[in-house]
């Protein structure tokens, strides 16, 4: 006889969902982090202080960075999942708009709900917002210009409003970095690095030159050497310990029998012959220096030492690729590489304190390094995902310098044209345009909420404001404002990638009309 019901196929370990109830599932979820997130948009918005234990040792995050309040949430949910995800790709590619982003997919999600109980099939709902998205960029568009002056400068000015560790001063220095290491017209990231360190208040430095925070292997190291020549090695240099394991265990299948101390002798001078192997490759290069992006062996460092070859270890993967393209040198991963290996080179190498801890300067390079130091590791971490985010915003600005009126603004005009044109599509897409207006509104309603202002009469203020002409005025501390006049700009490109994402996560929500979670996934399934 067929097995007809599905519940007897699946594991007992899944439990299904489908329809509203899957719905209602990504609903809550998307609630949950808008509420979380909706108190941290504009520059009046608040911190969060995140806390939990990562074995004996507490854990404490004070941020408003989208991105670590939806890591950092704990909510065990698909829907979570693909929102964190969504925050990632926005900080990465933009820098910017990430708390509006979740935002405007929390308000989409909400307003296709409502149509749903109305009756309104997904497909409509979707196909309303697709051509309403339409519509709202290209009233962006319409509505863009090109700022007076510096638009780089701007771009980054407005981005970090509302950052309260990071000052004028910080983003004073990021301007001058991006500047730096502006490049045809382009700005090539990887050139630009950060270091942070502890001191009192929150200050910046910028260093002409590639910075390594490493502490020189040996005293006997100087502390200033001319014309580098540098090594940039991948691999762990040296001849490894060899792992005991059972029998039939590990990679490779070797004995060692050792009958005799004489034996024993033998095999240490084997492995000290391999190792000075290295040595030798790495001193016919004619280097001074040596980058390790592994650990260089105790045998190989001491040898090293001895011929005056100056020595960092450790460095990491990321590092290794930013050294390689700062010092101009060819990163290399096996001892026959290394024989014909592309040097790097620099105008000096200078090892620099900086309070307790040294660091290896490499001066007169294509590169600098953004040097932030903080009284506190939390203000250090949270300058420094706001200097990486305000570089990817100045990347942007240097490809699409445009900009549109901040403070909500942008977003009122994009509602009345929404709603002007949504009566033109007959049919229930009418009904979605009109909840697609309703959810962009609620981005300035929030900012209202921030600032401390009653949303509902600023908000109808604004609306009536822009109806009359004034499509410059948005929302400040005081309330309704000429933006023009206060100079508060968001980026058209980062206008643009909000619409477009915050539709693409909501509709990839939408779509989902079942939801499959497994608790145990059987072990032939797993690769």
């Amino acid at each position: 006889m067929p097995i007809t019901r599905l519940d007897r196929v699946y594991s007992n370990d899944m439990e299904v969902r489908r329809g509203k109830e899957a719905w209602q599932d990504s609903l809550e979820v998307t609630k949950t982090v808008g509420e979380k997130l909706r108190s941290s948009l504009g520059p009046a918005g608040g911190y969060k202080m995140i806390t939990y234990s990562r074995g004996p040792q507490q854990v404490v995050k004070v941020t408003k960075d989208a991105v670590e309040i939806t890591e950092e949430l704990g909510i065990d949910s698909p829907s979570a999942k693909i929102l964190a995800e969504a925050a990632k790709v926005q900080r990465l590619q933009i820098g910017d708009g990430v708390c509006s982003c979740i935002l405007l997919t929390r308000e989409l999600i909400d307003r296709a709900l409502e149509l749903a109980a109305l009756g309104v099939h997904p497909g409509l709902i979707l196909s309303g917002y697709d051509k309403a998205l339409q519509k709202a960029l290209e009233t962006v568009e319409s509505s863009s210009f090109m700022p007076d002056g510096d638009g780089m400068a701007a771009s980054v000015r407005s981005a970090c409003s509302g950052r309260g560790w990071v000052t004028g001063d910080v983003a004073a220095r990021v301007i001058d970095a991006c500047r730096f290491s502006t490049v045809d017209g382009g700005l090539d990231e990887e050139r630009i690095g950060t270091l942070t360190k502890r001191g009192s208040g929150v200050d910046s430095e910028l260093i002409d030159g590639f910075v390594l925070d490493a502490a020189k292997l040996y005293p006997s190291h100087p502390a200033e050497l001319p014309e580098p020549r540098v090594a940039l090695v991948s691999p762990w240099l040296g001849v490894k310990r060899v792992e005991t394991k059972m029998k039939g265990e590990g990679r490779f299948q070797m004995r060692v029998q050792i009958g005799d101390p004489s034996e024993l002798t033998e095999l240490r001078d084997e492995i000290h012959s391999m190792n000075m192997e290295y040595v030798d490759a790495l001193a016919s290069t004619g280097a001074n220096v040596v980058v390790c992006r592994q650990w260089i062996g105790e045998d190989i460092r001491g040898e090293l030492a001895r011929r005056g070859i100056f020595q960092i270890n450790d460095i990491g993967e990321q590092r290794m690729r930013a050294a390689s393209k700062a010092l101009r040198g060819e990163v290399v991963g096996s001892l026959d590489d290394l024989r014909n290996a592309k040097l790097g080179f620099a105008d000096k190498l200078e090892v620099i304190r900086y309070g307790a801890e040294d660091a290896v300067v490499f001066r007169g390079c294509a590169s600098s390094t953004l040097l932030l130091r903080g009284s506190a590791s939390q203000a250090l971490d949270e300058s420094q995902r706001v200097a990486r985010s305000l570089i990817t915003v100045a990347r942007n600005s240097l490809e699409d310098p445009r900009m549109v009126f901040g403070g909500g603004s942008a977003e009122i005009r994009v509602s009345r044209s929404v709603r002007t044109s949504a009566p033109k599509h007959p049919g229930r897409e009418q009904l979605a345009m009109e909840r697609f207006a309703d959810a962009v509104e609620a981005i300035p309603a929030y900012l209202a909420e921030n600032f401390g202002l009653d949303a509902l009469s600023t908000l109808s203020e604004l609306r009536s404001l822009h109806a009359n002409g004034f499509e410059t005025f948005g929302l400040s501390a005081q309330g309704c404002a000429d933006m023009s006049k206060d100079k508060v700009f968001d980026m058209t490109r980062v206008k643009r990638s909000v619409l477009r994402r915050a539709v693409e996560v909501a509709r990839l929500m939408i779509r989902v009309d079942s939801t499959f979670m497994i608790s145990a996934i059987p072990k032939f399934h797993k690769r």
